[in-house]
């Protein structure tokens, strides 16, 4: 006697097999589909994260030299050394408080 593993209609036949061998390619392509996605994901992630961290060292880089540069800027004023050798409080105070607002600092002292 011949046994039927999907039944005796000939709709459950056809249909059942082809029903399961598409969930099996459907979770194996999904298996396939995560195993490449996830290494593909994981090289774009680390790219993003390093463009972006150079970027941020670019820009901190930057920020320093121009910070220098300001600072030799604002050490290289005449007045202000005369008014420091002279101890001219109100002098010092005038040309701080002009070489703030033109530089664009929020505060700037003398350290003597």
């Amino acid at each position: 006697m011949l046994t039927r593993i999907f039944g005796r209609h000939l709709y459950s036949q056809i249909v059942a097999p082809l029903v399961l061998a598409s969930v099996l390619v459907g979770l194996l392509a999904t298996g396939v589909a995560v195993f490449f996605l996830g290494t593909l994901t994981d090289g774009w992630v680390d790219e993003v994260a390093l463009g972006s961290v150079q970027n941020l060292e670019s820009r901190f880089d930057s920020r320093a030299l121009n910070m220098v540069r300001v600072t030799g800027l604002a050490a290289g004023d005449q007045s202000l050394r005369e008014a420091i050798a002279s101890n001219d409080a109100s002098g010092t105070e005038a040309i701080l408080s002009k070489n703030n607002d033109s530089l664009d600092f929020d505060a700037m002292l003398v350290v003597a």
